[in-house]
């Protein structure tokens, strides 16, 4: 590459210069335009606006049927007055008398972190299709409790069950699952339904079965009148979404029947710009997890298209809200909808993050922007190999007449001894809690958190008292290729995890450049970003953005432990690839530069020309 060669041209030799000369403000500039084409972008004459590509599933949106209100404020009170060792009984008969045939399914979960194994039981009736022969499904699913409390959203399912037995023109079997302890009760009931098996779970096989399952649609309702507003979750397993037609249909329909409908926030149509700002804000931050926080999070790892409609309390209760009635008869029109559909949704976007319950921007709007943030590090990465063979132009000849080839001529030998440190470094993170239980250490927030913390801050403590001694020569290859690595990793990450990718390239990006530098202001930017801060800012913001607190430091780090605990469960559970990211990418990429950052550079005659002054 003529940018990459010290004296190919003119030309080449002037970019060399300003990249040498200038490359820091070039990176600092290249950074902040990116950053400033994403609040561009959010701008109502840029983002697009709500459509539907899937004519079929407009039929839902004409009329909505279900009119029974007085049976539903009846199951209401009967939910309220039955104990819970009877409540699963009282919800069999209910479905058995709406037509349904109902089945359990047992299951145990034996905890990755060491506590007691969790039994529970999942109820599920099916309604035969009227029209076809059980060749496709539809699932309507509500957990069995929401923060041990009443999920208003199994009325609302029973009420709708009595309904659906009336009409004879489903072409789809109609599932109503009820599920017990939050997702494992639902990741239990997936795989045994799939034919998959997830260590560590033990389930009952199924006792009745229906047709494929096409569409998903989980309902956690938490008060039963006074209802405004509902959020409407997207977000799978690792940030997997759902086909944006499903999305814009359920919000949709919401909003038909009078309930605002939003995306992790209420949205704000006084002040558009700023409301799409921090809805997309919101979104990114609830998908860079990519953990299954909703029981349809696990249906989208085998692609089938699911969402939440979550209405919490703390969103809701106006005296003039909407009542359960206008729930059940939005998720008749989503029925309807998805009842009409003659192949799987696949017209519209699968890429694509939400700035308000109408606006969205699509990957090929956001994808080309990413890679100015994360230019500081390819340039970076390029300006240290110049500067290496500014300095190796002699030893460079030398190697040309003396037939040596070029690559032999490059120092390996520290990146790769760093590069299999980092990764057994992070080995060493990811398999301890593994190591804990083989002692019979139990998991628990507070030891896991000590063990793993301690272990990162032994490791960080190590290069500072270690502090490895570069030569200048394989101190430009060495961070040239650290970063270069990184960059590319980014680059892979964002490709399947978008939220996540961009999360760690603003706060890495920059940091991490200027960690070839050597000063105190780098340093200090490095350790400001280690993986533990890194998790704590991440607290921080989420209860910025989702709540209100007293004491952010002390629920920060409250919620920093039962974070950790989570992502390992999820990991091993459900697939969540968090937990791996950040002990074999995220650790090892901030662990090479600050080793580097902190080593000692000495000055020290290349070898080549060594050899040509004996001869």
């Amino acid at each position: 590459m003529k940018l990459a060669s010290y004296t190919e041209s003119d030309q080449a030799r002037k970019l060399t210069e300003l990249l040498i000369k200038r490359g820091r403000q070039i990176n600092f500039v290249l950074f902040s335009f990116g950053l400033l084409a994403y609040l561009i972008l959010l701008r109502p004459e840029y983002v697009r606006y709500r459509f539907f590509d899937e004519n079929a599933l407009l039929t839902g949106l004409v009329k909505r049927e279900y009119v029974n209100s007085g049976h539903l404020s009846k199951l209401t009170k009967q939910y309220r007055n039955i104990p819970w060792p009877n409540s699963h009984d009282w919800m069999e008969s209910e479905l058995k008398g709406s037509g349904f045939e109902v089945y359990h399914q047992y299951y145990s979960v034996q905890d990755p972190t060491g506590g007691p194994s969790i039994n529970g039981s999942n109820l599920y009736g099916i309604l035969r299709a009227g029209r076809s022969s059980s060749t496709e499904s539809l699932v309507l699913l509500a957990p069995d409790n929401i923060r041990n409390d009443y999920n208003y959203g199994i009325v609302v399912l029973l009420g709708l069950a009595k309904y659906l037995s009336t009409r004879n023109y489903w072409a789809k079997d109609i599932i109503i699952l009820i599920t017990g302890n939050d997702t494992l009760g639902a990741q239990a009931w997936l795989d045994s339904y799939l034919g998959f098996h997830t260590p560590g779970i033990w389930r009952e096989p199924l006792s009745g079965r229906a047709g494929a399952i096409q569409a998903v649609v989980n309902i956690e309702v938490a008060l039963s009148e006074g209802i405004s507003f509902v959020n409407v979750i997207p977000e799978g397993v690792n940030a997997i979404l759902p086909n944006l037609d499903l999305v814009f249909v359920a919000s949709r329909l919401c909003e038909l029947e009078g309930i605002n409908a939003g995306f992790h926030r209420k949205p704000d149509f006084s002040d558009q710009h700023s409301s799409s700002l921090l809805t997309a804000v919101a979104v990114l931050s609830h998908q860079a997890t990519g953990l299954p926080f909703n029981n349809h999070a696990l249906f989208l790892k085998h692609r089938i298209d699911s969402l939440t409609l979550q209405i919490l309390p703390e969103n809701n209760y106006f005296p003039s809200g909407r009542g359960l009635l206008s729930v059940a008869r939005s998720l008749e029109g989503i029925l309807r909808s998805l009842n009409n559909l003659l192949e799987r949704l696949h017209h519209s976007e699968f890429f694509y993050f939400m700035s308000s319950p109408i606006t969205f921007l699509s990957i090929g709007q956001y994808s080309p922007f990413f890679g100015l943030l994360v230019a500081p590090l390819i340039l970076e990465s390029i300006r240290q190999w110049v500067l290496r063979n500014a300095e190796n132009v002699e030893a460079s000849r030398v190697c040309k007449e003396l037939g040596i080839p070029p690559l032999l001529n490059i120092p390996l030998k520290h990146f790769l001894s760093l590069l299999f440190a980092s990764l057994l470094s992070g080995s060493l993170l990811y398999y301890f809690p593994s190591f804990l239980l083989f002692l019979s250490i139990k998991l628990s927030l507070l030891n896991l958190t000590i063990s793993l913390l301690s272990l990162i801050i032994v490791m960080t403590l190590s290069a500072v008292i270690i502090r490895p001694t570069f030569t200048e020569l394989e101190h430009h290859v060495t961070c040239s290729l650290i970063l270069f690595v990184t960059a590319i990793g980014l680059y892979g990450l964002s490709l399947m995890h978008f939220a996540l990718s961009l999360y760690l390239t603003l706060l890495f990006s920059l940091p991490l450049s200027l960690s070839t530098s050597h000063s105190t202001v780098s340093k200090l930017l490095l350790l400001l970003c280690s993986p533990p801060l890194l998790v704590l800012y991440s607290c921080l913001f989420h209860l910025y953005l989702f709540s209100s607190t007293s004491q952010p430091i002390e629920d920060a780090l409250t919620m920093a432990m039962e974070g950790l605990t989570l992502a390992y469960r999820s990991h091993f559970i459900s697939g969540a690839w968090l937990y791996p990211m950040v002990t074999f990418f995220v650790f090892p990429s901030w662990w090479m530069c600050w080793i580097v950052a902190t080593g000692k550079i000495k000055k020290a005659a290349d070898p080549v020309k060594k050899k040509q002054h004996s001869d």
